[in-house]
């Protein structure tokens, strides 16, 4: 790892720990009207520790000409609110079409396949921050965290629900790489964060 990649970790390992409540709940939280459904709606303007998209919208503000990875497209709630910061550029994955967005931001781009078939290596190796919010069996995940060892990648990968059940508590539970639990600011089901470096 290279001296910048060492800084980058070590920087965002103390956001993570220093980051409270109350300056992630004071965002405008208005891209929610773009969501053509109204549970995702209310998902997305929850306090933090109730969901994890003020956090997101956060993570977006705090970097500018930056790439991100959202795995698990879903209604498209994620890409929003990384898409914050019309600067940076997200890519959305999932494998069926299930957005439900009135308007898609210009940049995004949601894309429909496997992220990890080795088409979109250089896109996952390019990103500050991945998102992954699938399948929540731990497998997959499992399989997810091994193609970016495998593939070099150093940054930071962002989990979402890593306590909603047995599967995901086991995935969690047996993460070696360095990692941090911040569900205090992310999801209520848990969300962790693995440094990759």
């Amino acid at each position: 790892m290279t001296e910048s990649q060492e800084i980058y970790i070590k920087n965002m390992k103390e956001i993570f720990v220093n980051l409270e409540n109350q300056t992630l709940d004071i965002f405008d939280m208005s891209l929610h009207t773009l969501i053509d459904n109204e549970e995702y709606q209310d998902y997305f303007k929850r306090k933090s520790s109730e969901e994890h998209y003020r956090l997101l919208t956060y993570l977006s503000r705090y970097f500018n000409n930056s790439t991100f990875v959202d795995v698990g497209t879903l209604k498209g709630s994620s890409a929003l609110a990384l898409s914050t910061n019309e600067t940076n550029k997200v890519y959305s994955f999932n494998l069926f079409d299930e957005l439900q967005l009135k308007e898609r931001p210009k940049n995004i781009e949601f894309i429909v396949d496997n992220v990890i078939n080795g088409k979109y290596d250089n896109i996952l190796l390019e990103s500050k921050i991945i998102l992954l919010d699938t399948f929540h069996n731990g497998d997959f995940e499992l399989e997810f965290l091994n193609h970016l060892k495998n593939i070099n990648y150093k940054g930071v990968l962002l989990l979402d629900d890593i306590f909603l059940n047995d599967d995901m508590i086991t995935f969690w539970n047996n993460i070696n790489e360095d990692k941090l639990n911040i569900t205090n600011i992310g999801h209520s089901s848990g969300t962790g964060v693995v440094f990759l470096n």
